[in-house]
């Protein structure tokens, strides 16, 4: 019975195929989340350096609300770089748990409709001496 689930199990996600006659590949687990903040979540949690890098700290309350802090990210870093962000409106809020060997934490995921299309910003209260680090993603 053992070998009959390995195998069946091997033939399925070998075999997975696509509509568009794609078949799997190691990634298809992050390829088949269809959610947005999941399908980050879940490529992150496979990148231990993901968090490496510098980044401007907002100096705002632990108390500060994912808009207002999303507000002072924008006017410090323009969220992104690649053209010029003139508006955006935030989709969904929500915590997740970004699981790695190296880093890792909870984190406020900020889904964000932009003129620069859907983007992801990352935000995580780091202590009043820090303030709020945040990193914007490409949806």
């Amino acid at each position: 019975m053992k070998t009959f689930l390995a195998a069946f199990c091997a033939l399925f996600l070998g075999g997975l195929a696509f509509a568009d006659g794609q078949t799997a590949t190691n990634n298809t687990v992050t390829n088949l989340v269809t959610d947005p903040i999941d399908r980050l979540v879940a490529r992150l949690s496979s990148d231990g350096m993901w968090q490496n890098g510098l980044f401007k700290p907002v100096d705002l309350p632990q108390s500060a609300s994912p808009e207002e802090v999303i507000s002072q990210v924008d006017k410090l870093t323009g969220l992104y770089q690649g053209g010029k962000l003139t508006s955006y409106r935030i989709i969904e809020t929500r915590q997740v748990q970004i699981i790695s060997s190296i880093t890792g934490g909870k984190f406020t995921a900020v889904l964000l409709d932009t003129n620069l299309g859907k983007k992801i910003v990352l935000l995580q209260y780091q202590g009043s001496k820090t303030g709020w680090w945040s990193r914007a993603y490409d949806k």
